[in-house]
């Protein structure tokens, strides 16, 4: 019983000390991509797991809400759904209005 009890506190001293000393580190490539899909109101990089740091990037970055690339990525964005819409249906979709309809839109638009 003693050997167990010793077995299992050395086990947990090793897992912590182990778990201590992992770190996350983020690319800052992929980082300013995740914000600026974010800002482009992409559903898939809007997402508040974390709500500290969505609130820190939304008050960060809000005031670049009106830049050309914010625009460039919504327009890539509705170009993309509409070649998918073109696929899916077999007619092209030029008017960005039946993007929207189908769902394929950004949200702050």
């Amino acid at each position: 019983m003693r050997r167990f009890y010793f077995l299992t506190v050395f086990l947990l001293s090793v897992v912590n000390t182990v778990a201590a000393q992992l770190k996350s580190e983020v690319n800052e490539c992929f980082e300013l991509t995740s914000i600026v899909f974010r800002l482009a109101g992409a559903p898939e990089y809007v997402n508040y797991d974390i709500l500290s740091y969505a609130n820190d990037i939304d008050r960060c970055f809000k005031k670049y809400d009106n830049h050309k690339l914010i625009h460039y990525v919504k327009s890539l964005r509705e170009d993309f759904f509409c070649k998918i819409l073109q696929r899916k249906y077999g007619r092209v979709v030029e008017d960005s209005s039946k993007v929207k309809k189908a769902g394929f839109s950004n949200k702050n638009n």
